[in-house]
């Protein structure tokens, strides 16, 4: 069996797998149609919105019939070749021996290309769920930061306020400040971040000792963030 007659016993493999997995036919009529209902979508995006779930489908449907029809055609010819090879004279069993490279290079091809799909696959839904779990150009709040006038913790802001360095409108005192770190030690009745920092910080938390809180002038315990 030579390298031409090898070739054409794939491609009788594969017009076979093709009618037994894909037996429909469409008229040119038909082919025009649908693509004109694919335009007049298009036109009209918001009454057809994109079904994912059906795009997924399809795709491991066609996978699968792909990849099966793989296995088929890698199985058969390897068959044929095996067959033969037995069958064959030294002659004959040389040339099938060289038919071998570029058979096992297909496989090593078919099967690298469908690993690649595979992961391609694997990674887009994974964007895909992240991308429903967060929408896109929504980011988590920024916390942690308090107002530089009145000192009140200003809880959730927009990142990008604290990312951009924009100003942002304190909701107690109603200044257009720059929100600051928060220390994350606040006083106990007015609610203030009391700015500790090192050793300060350190002995009011661990050591549970009272501070002076400058806002309500006397000594405080603290609240932590």
């Amino acid at each position: 069996m030579n390298v031409k007659k090898l070739s054409i016993s794939i491609i009788i493999v594969m017009l076979l797998i093709n009618i037994m997995f894909f037996p429909k036919i469409f008229a040119i009529s038909e082919i025009i149609k649908a693509g004109d209902d694919f335009l007049d979508a298009g036109d009209n995006p918001e009454d057809n919105i994109i079904d994912t779930d059906n795009i997924k489908s399809t795709s491991s449907k066609i996978y699968n019939i792909l990849l099966l029809s793989g296995i088929g055609v890698t199985v058969i010819v390897g068959a044929i070749l095996g067959i033969s090879f037995i069958l064959s004279s030294a002659e004959g069993k040389a040339k099938i021996s060289e038919a071998l490279v570029p058979y096992i290079v297909g496989c090593f091809v078919v099967f690298g290309a469908f690993t690649i799909w595979k992961t391609a696959i694997n990674v887009g839904n994974r964007i895909i769920a992240t991308s429903e779990e967060t929408p896109t150009g929504q980011t988590p709040p920024a916390v942690g930061y308090v107002c530089p006038e009145c000192k009140l913790d200003l809880g959730e802001i927009p990142a990008n306020v604290v990312v951009g360095g924009r100003t942002w409108a304190c909701p107690h005192c109603n200044k257009q400040i720059t929100p600051q770190p928060t220390s994350g030690c606040f006083c106990s009745i007015c609610n203030r971040d009391l700015e500790l920092k090192g050793t300060e910080k350190d002995k009011a938390i661990l050591g549970g000792y009272p501070v002076y809180c400058k806002y309500c002038k006397k000594q405080v315990d603290i609240k932590t963030n």
